[in-house]
């Protein structure tokens, strides 16, 4: 499905710029207030993984927390699917993957104005499970990223020196889902910049210039694609700049 949020220059036009300053301003207190709940809160990882041998929040988790203090707060969440595309990693002891584009919309429901955030979420799964992990990794990153609920993880844990092949495949097909993340994330970002990566002379110029398809199949085309539509978007945005100027 299309999914269109509303821009701030269109909520401006709509409300009229002293208008959307002031209800911009209280969907911000707002917003603050929940992030001062949730920050006071003792977050417990409730679930294990049984595949991995990890503890996480669970997606029930996230949601009774995040309901508990919108609804504190005057706030309401709507989220929407925005596009689901399924993969495979090969070499995979999970080698069913799935990326997933959510729009989450916070709405103060004293004004009626709100923001929205377009999030992804990728998930593998050796079963049918793919589409629900990434639309549940979804969920969390929106959760974790934009309302800073902590859950005590260490990103930045130290591996051992020694890695199993087993254990490099899996890295690299974790690495390639990242990339994916990223080239999705840089569709969006030069859709908002007016550049449509579906246009046949883009993926001309893609495939002529970069080398790559508009849909990367490994690691490394997937990294000269990041390079190259952002090197189209500092190209507009370099156009755009010297209009105005």
């Amino acid at each position: 499905m299309t999914f269109i949020p509303m821009t701030q220059s269109e909520w401006i036009q709509a409300l009229g710029a002293d208008k959307f300053l002031e209800v911009s301003a209280k969907l911000a207190q707002k917003k603050a207030k929940a992030r001062k709940m949730i920050a006071g809160r003792t977050i417990k990882k409730d679930k294990v993984n049984g595949f991995d041998k990890y503890s996480y929040l669970s997606e029930a988790g996230y949601k009774a927390l995040i309901n508990d203090v919108f609804t504190a707060c005057g706030l309401e969440l709507t989220a929407t699917e925005v596009s689901m595309e399924k993969y495979e990693v090969p070499g995979s002891k999970q080698p069913n993957a799935c990326f997933a584009t959510w729009a989450f919309q916070t709405t103060d429901i004293d004004t009626g104005y709100y923001e929205t955030s377009i999030v992804t979420g990728n998930g593998m799964d050796k079963g049918d499970k793919a589409i629900y992990k990434a639309d549940t990794g979804a969920m969390k990153y929106f959760a974790a990223n934009n309302w800073f609920v902590v859950t005590g993880d260490d990103p930045e844990a130290e591996s051992p020196d020694f890695i199993s092949k087993e254990e490099k495949s899996k890295a690299s097909a974790e690495e390639f889902s990242k990339l994916l993340v990223e080239v999705t994330r840089i569709k969006t970002e030069a859709n908002e910049a007016g550049i449509d990566v579906r246009d046949p002379n883009i993926i001309g110029w893609l495939k002529d210039k970069a080398k790559v398809s508009n849909d990367p199949k490994t690691a490394p085309e997937a990294k000269r694609y990041l390079a190259a539509v952002r090197k189209l978007i500092e190209g507009k945005k370099g156009k755009q700049d010297a209009k105005v100027s």
